[in-house]
């Protein structure tokens, strides 16, 4: 199997890296992982029966035909295709025309075009006009570190966006009572600009840090140092990526609602149900079974985006 990706990017890199760690135990190997036009002297060099492409790009347009020219199976990962009104949206009108072709010429040179949710189904179906079995549902995979145990670990890290919703404003309610417990509430954002504009009225006890930048080697060094998690990114587990990589670090996660999206991290006893109006004692935190946690969060993150999802989305389509 050749890995290719139109463009380099950390979430393209972590795809990467899952698939294959997967598919070794599965004796799929990997010769080859390019990106961009460089791809080409490669596919021609190679006997590989497959190419898994991740992330679109002009170069897209050029690799992926001559793979299925070379009679190999090309299997492609797309998060989002979107119309082009939507792209018009954020994009010059000619950016958005050649992203909406070169995605157009990767729908239809592809074996199979994997999509990350069912809306997205559909939407690749209509926008592109492809045959619904050329359409795969399957989640973004994500390599499986080793889960660590807690430690000396006291940071409740909130990390998400900083503005007036009410699960902000408890994490701002609660920090001083976190800090005489003997935790540190830290905020941990990537929007550098509304952290400033809020850094003169946060409680002195909050602990700041914003990273413009989010590497793969930061984020497992920030949850690393992270006890508890506070409410993540809203969504649906298998969606959301804050989510997963609470839950592939083995962390237990503070939810300020009972939200049905996180109905697979409640029924795992992952997630500790939190309202500003019971729990002002956060008697919760001081009961964690940080191992449980962590063994739980393993089996959990292998099926959604793990080993067990790669056998049961992934594999079918790798012949």
């Amino acid at each position: 199997m050749i890995l290719f990706s139109a463009k380099r990017s950390a979430v393209h890199d972590m795809h990467l890296d899952a698939i294959a760690q997967y598919a070794a135990p599965h004796d799929i190997g990997v010769t080859a992982r390019i990106d961009g036009a460089r791809a080409i002297p490669a596919l021609l060099r190679n006997r590989d029966r497959i190419i898994f492409s991740q992330s679109t790009g002009p170069a897209s347009a050029l690799v992926l035909p001559l793979a299925r020219l070379l009679g190999k199976t090309v299997v492609h990962y797309m998060h989002e295709p979107s119309r082009l009104r939507k792209k018009l949206r954020a994009n010059p009108f000619m950016r958005s025309v050649i992203r909406q072709t070169v995605q157009w010429i990767e729908m239809h040179s592809a074996s199979k075009v994997m999509v990350s949710r069912e809306p997205l189904v559909e939407r690749a179906a209509s926008v592109y006009h492809v045959s619904p079995r050329k359409l795969v549902l399957a989640p973004l995979l994500m390599p499986a570190p080793t889960p660590s145990s807690a430690g000396e670990k006291t940071r409740i890290t909130y990390l998400g966006r900083i503005d007036e919703r009410r699960y902000f404003q408890d994490f701002l309610h609660m920090a001083p009572a976190l800090k005489r417990r003997g935790f540190q509430p830290t905020i941990l954002t990537g929007d550098v600009g509304t952290l400033k504009k809020y850094a003169n009225t946060l409680p002195a006890e909050i602990d700041l840090q914003a990273e413009a930048n989010f590497s793969e080697d930061l984020k497992a060094r920030i949850l690393g140092e992270t006890l508890v998690l506070w409410n993540p990114k809203r969504g649906e587990i298998s969606q959301s990526g804050v989510t997963a990589d609470a839950v592939r670090y083995g962390l237990p996660i503070l939810l300020t609602d009972k939200d049905p999206a996180y109905s697979d991290l409640l029924a795992n006893g992952i997630a500790l149900d939190f309202d500003t109006a019971r729990d002002t004692d956060f008697a919760c935190l001081d009961n964690i079974d940080t191992a449980h946690v962590a063994q739980k969060a393993a089996a959990l993150f292998s099926r959604i985006h793990g080993a067990d999802a790669f056998r049961t989305f992934y594999l079918p389509h790798m012949s």
